[in-house]
This record gives C-alpha cells, structure tokens and sequence, in this order.
C-alpha cells in the first residue's frame, strides 16, 4: 500500500526529464535560422516542459512531508504505549515484594496491569491519521453459518373456528328501575359489540320481570347485534310493578332458553336488578308485605336453582344496581352453589360489562385447547470479527517519478504482540515474571521508535533535496524564455549547452 500516489505532473516531470534535450535544440536550431515562428514554438514547449518537471518536484515534496507526519504519528502512539508499560512494570514491581504486600493489594495491581495492557490495544488500533492506521491493522471477518434445531411452537385449536358465547339477559323492569333502563339499553350492545371485537362468535338474547317472567322478551338467541337491539328495545320499552321475584324468574328463563343454547358455547345468564330478591315474602294486591313466607323453601328454591343453571352449563352474574343486589344472600347463595359466576354492583356507566365480561371470556378460552409440537427450523447466523492484519508493508512516494519509492515493513503494535498481554501478578512469583515480559514489551516497542525515528530523519533529508531539485527547472525556464531573443548571448549559449548534456 503507498502512503502517498502519483499525480499527473510525475508524468510531466519524467517527460520533462527525457524531453528536455530535444526541446532545446530545436530552440537553437530556431534561433540559428532566426525563423521566428519556430523560435516562438519550440521556446513554448520548453517552458511548459521545464514548467512541469518543477512543479512535479514540489508535489513530491508535500508528499515527503507528509509521509513525515505519518511517521511521527506512529512514534506519538508508541511513546504512549511505553508510558502504559512502564506503568505496568511499577506495579509488577511493587507485587513482586512478597512482604509487605497482601493478598488484596496483590489482586488490585494485577488489575492495574491488565488495564495498561487493554490501554495499549486500545492505542494501537486507534492511532490514525486521516484513516491510515499508524500501529495496527485490522479487518472485519464476516462468517454465515446455517443452524438448523428444533423448537417447540404452541398449536391452538377449537371446536369451531371462534370460540362461541351464548348470553341471556334476565332484567328487572319494576318501577323503580326507571332510571337505570336508559343505561341497560346502551350496555347490553355494548357487550355484543366488544365480543365481536375480540373476534368471539356471539349469540344473545333477552328477557324481563316483574313478578314473574313476562312474554315481551326475544324469541330466540340472536347472533346479530342489529336484531338484538331490537329485541333490547321492545323488551324494556315499558316499567311497572314492585315485586321482583327474580329466583322465580330466573327459573323460567332456564326452562325457556335452556335447550336453544348451543351446545358447544360457554353459556352465560345475566341478572340485572336493583332491589333484594322478593320470592319469599308475603304479597297482597301484587306488592310485597314486609313479611317473610312460611314454611323453609328458600334454601331448596335456591338449590333448585343452581341445578338447573348447571344443567344447561350457564354461569349466572347478579348485577346488583345501586347498594342492593350485591349482598342478597338469594342470588350470592345460587352463585357459590353452582361455583360459576360471580356478583357485581353496578356503577351506571357501563364499566361492570367489561368485569363481567373478562370473567366468562376466561371461560370461553378454557374451550381452547393448547398443545405443544415440535418444528425444524433453519436459523442464518452472521458472525462479525475483528480480526489483525499482522505486520504490514508500505510504500512511500519520494520523488516525483513512477519508481522513486520506497517501502517499509511496520510492525503490528498491540499489548499481545509486544507480549505486555502476558503480565500480570497474582502472586508474587507472577510479579516476578511480569517484570521480564514487560522489559520485553519495552525492547519491543523502543525498537519500533527507533526504527520511525531513522525514517523520519531521512525523509526530512529527502525534502530538502527535493526543495533544491525543484530549483534547478526553474532556472531552466528563465533561459529557455530569453530564446525568444533573436541576439543569443554568450551566457545563453552556456546555459543551454550545460541542459543539452543533461538528461
């Protein structure tokens, strides 16, 4: 590799260098004959000739000069690598003194020399100047292997193509629910739409009490949120009454969607009320009297109850509305019977859909059943890695022509080839021999100086000798312009006759 290349006034230099003598003779020729046109030709020539020979002896001399900085550069990063060693050895010294120094001291300046160590790679591959790298070469060594394995992958399947939810909707419709149904017709679409969202394939449909289940409710599951709005609207389109049997109620509507749920779907009944449950007082004139009924059938109603939701596989939620619901010991009773489902207060914005509705899409993921396969697959891996060079040759242009060169061979200097990688002091004895491995890194890395050193010196003398060349065309110039005068004097005569004998 050159430090420095070739321009194109080396070329007009050598030209100039081999042309020269013919230039100036056709000159005097010119000038014998005094055929001024010839004269004035063969004059140009020359001093473009003569022009290009100096003007290739100074760019040879810039690029001496910087060959020069090169070298100082690379005597700049050794310098500081010997300072590195020469720390690296103080340490190894004072470890090597086995009595007054411990164990944990020891450790501390086994440390010290190993980052002198990584300082002096660090120092190596980073000395540059202007991206030529001054101590050490390195490239980056690409490698693409192919590995081929096997993993495990999760394989999802399902009954069906989505999993399936069946849900009924069992309202209370009594007076008192009057501000609550406005709410109710915006959150049971809300549930369909948000099912359908998450990609579940729904089905719902509705019902309402009062004393018992009334017939304004669906006819059948609906599976699209347009029919069951609907359904939603024609349901609670009317309030009235006070006694809200809703166990009762939730009795019927078992019997009358039980066998219309899909057999493959989770199943869910909603029960939306605002007061307690009424089946087991006393009424009078369809209002209820305070009074408990005689006789103990609440716990079988209740038992009842929670048989025929798990006879159809329903999980059953109470939404209570306001602070009523909730605690009735009726509904919660049903739920922990049956051991599905849950009780929720409801807080008139809607949000228990999404309580509620994240409980049974739990459910609705336990129908997915997930297993396990094993997959070839074939992975491309790219490993990168910096990698030395190893010594190296350059080539330093010192004069203006094609074979005016001259080629080095440096060094790699790093802490593993001047060996300082080697050091360390674990222990005492390590210190011992630390201190001739360093001695070592510094032999090596004086006779690298030395060595940048005596080039340096003589390029320095190489651009001298190339300022003083790059004189000499310049003289020729001026003589080869005085041709113009058709009287040559004596002195032109003499200069012209001496560049005739040179070549």
């Amino acid at each position: 590799m050159k430090i420095a290349g070739g321009n194109s006034f080396f070329n007009a230099a050598m030209a100039g260098l081999t042309d020269s003598k013919s230039m100036s003779k056709k000159v005097l020729q010119a000038q014998m004959t005094q055929d001024k046109a010839s004269l004035d030709q063969a004059s140009a020539d020359l001093a473009v000739q003569l022009s290009g020979v100096g003007t290739g002896y100074e760019m040879a001399q810039e690029n001496v000069a910087l060959d020069g900085i090169w070298l100082q550069a690379r005597d700049g990063g050794l310098g500081e690598q010997t300072e590195m060693a020469l720390e690296a050895r103080d340490a190894a010294m004072r470890g090597a003194n086995e009595a007054t120094v411990t164990d944990a001291q020891r450790k501390s300046l086994d440390a010290e020399i190993k980052d002198m160590a990584a300082e002096t790679t660090r120092i190596g591959m980073a000395n540059n100047v202007n991206g030529s790298h001054t101590l050490a070469r390195s490239k980056e060594v690409r490698t693409i292997e192919e590995i081929t394995k096997e993993i495990e992958v999760d394989d999802q399947t399902t009954s069906e193509t989505r999993p399936q939810i069946d849900v009924l909707w069992v309202v209370d419709r009594t007076g008192s629910m009057g501000d609550d149904i406005d709410h109710i017709r915006q959150d049971a679409p809300k549930m369909f739409k948000d099912l359908q969202d998450k990609g579940y394939d729904v089905r719902m449909a509705i019902e309402s009490f009062e004393t018992d289940l009334d017939n304004r409710g669906s006819t059948d599951f609906k599976s699209d949120a347009v029919s069951f709005q609907a359904d939603v609207n024609s349901v609670l389109g009317n309030i009235g009454g006070g006694v809200e049997r809703g166990l009762n109620s939730l009795e019927q509507a078992i019997g009358r969607f039980g066998g219309k749920f899909n057999p493959d779907a989770t199943k869910v009944t909603i029960l939306l009320s605002d007061e307690y449950s009424d089946d087991f007082y006393v009424e009078e004139n369809w209002w209820k009297t305070g009074e408990l009924a005689p006789g103990a059938g609440a716990e079988q109603s209740r038992q009842h109850l929670a048989d025929s939701l798990k006879s159809v596989d329903s999980e059953l939620y109470v939404v209570g509305i306001d602070a009523y619901n909730p605690s009735d010991k009726d509904y919660t009773d049903v739920i922990d019977k049956m051991g599905k489902g849950a009780a929720i207060k409801m807080d008139r914005q809607g949000k228990w859909v999404d309580e509620v509705t994240k409980n049974f899409i739990a459910s609705a993921e336990k129908n997915v059943v997930h297993t396990k396969s094993k997959k070839t697959v074939t992975e491309t891996v790219v490993h990168t890695e910096t990698k030395l060079q190893g010594d190296w040759d350059l080539t330093f242009q010192v004069g203006p022509g094609a074979d005016e060169h001259l080629t080095e061979r440096f060094k790699t200097s790093t802490a593993e080839t001047s060996g300082l990688s080697k050091a360390g002091a674990g222990t005492a004895e390590e210190a011992q021999k630390a201190l001739d491995v360093i001695d070592g890194a510094l032999d090596f890395l004086g006779n690298n100086r030395t060595q940048a050193g005596a080039l340096h010196n003589r390029f320095t003398a190489i651009e001298q000798d190339l300022a003083t060349r790059s004189q000499t065309p310049q003289e020729r110039l001026t003589a080869s312009t005085d041709a113009f005068n058709p009287r040559v004097s004596t002195s032109l005569w003499g200069l012209l006759s001496a560049h005739l004998k040179m070549k």
